[in-house]
């Protein structure tokens, strides 16, 4: 699945396997809201949650107006480029404004016409492009409809890995017994929402996953103890 990013004022849609990013790092950058604007029915603008312009004292947040929108120039049966730029509280700036609707083929997705060149709808064109794009300049690949979801969901595309590994980074090199993973909330609550499952693996599982994963991971059955190898020594395992 592809998100939504930004990058200072650029834009790209991205998949989490496309770019060297931690969980955080690709999400924080991933968190947009609709600020709806009061005078026209679904009339919206798309802010980058946290964003600030010029004049705002604090970053963007929900029912809070302001920071940077998406933006766009379009002329007649032209496409254009989609950026984040400033749009000041009270002013009209029609290059920023949308017309929320529903998508005609996938319950719970959007999507946004241009409010001011009807027939303009934001687009992602692969591999990673956002643009408005004119309806009937079809495009192989070109996705219309857009899915928002609650950041909340993010945590299912979060690798086991990104949750295991903070618990055992502050005693990287050192032994600890298998339940301080095992045990831990964060691990239960991932097992629970993402895996789906009631309980978390027993022992077995996790030596299966620990070896499969050896170059990080040291783990010792006998004991039941498992720690992450010292820089240094994963480097050795590489080699």
């Amino acid at each position: 699945e592809k998100f939504l990013r930004h990058d200072g004022k650029k834009t790209t849609v991205v998949g989490r396997q496309d770019i060297q990013a931690k969980f955080k790092e690709f999400f924080e950058t991933s968190k947009f809201s609709l600020w709806w604007v009061p005078e026209v029915n679904n009339m919206c603008r798309i802010r980058a949650l946290g964003s600030k312009a010029r004049n705002d004292k604090r970053g963007v947040s929900a029912g809070l107006a302001g920071g940077l929108n998406l933006s766009f120039r379009v002329g007649v049966d032209a496409e254009s480029e989609v950026i984040l730029t400033e749009a000041e509280k009270g002013k009209r700036t029609e290059n920023v404004d949308f017309m929320a609707k529903e998508s005609p083929e996938y319950e719970g997705a959007f999507r946004f016409e241009t409010a001011c060149r009807r027939g303009h709808y934001l687009a992602f064109l692969p591999p990673c492009e956002l643009r408005v794009v004119p309806l009937l300049n079809e495009e192989l690949g070109r996705i219309l409809d857009f899915m928002p979801l609650e950041f909340s969901a993010s945590l299912k595309y979060k690798d086991l890995e990104e949750v295991l590994r903070p618990i055992a980074e502050p005693k990287r090199g050192t032994w600890m017994p298998l339940s301080a993973l095992r045990e831990a909330p964060e691990v239960a609550n991932y097992f629970k929402k993402v895996m789906k499952q009631d309980t978390v693996w027993d022992a077995e599982d996790f030596a299966a996953y620990f070896e499969g994963h050896f170059v990080d991971w040291d783990y010792k059955a006998t004991t039941a103890e498992v720690r992450l190898r010292p820089v240094e020594e994963r480097l050795g395992q590489l080699l």
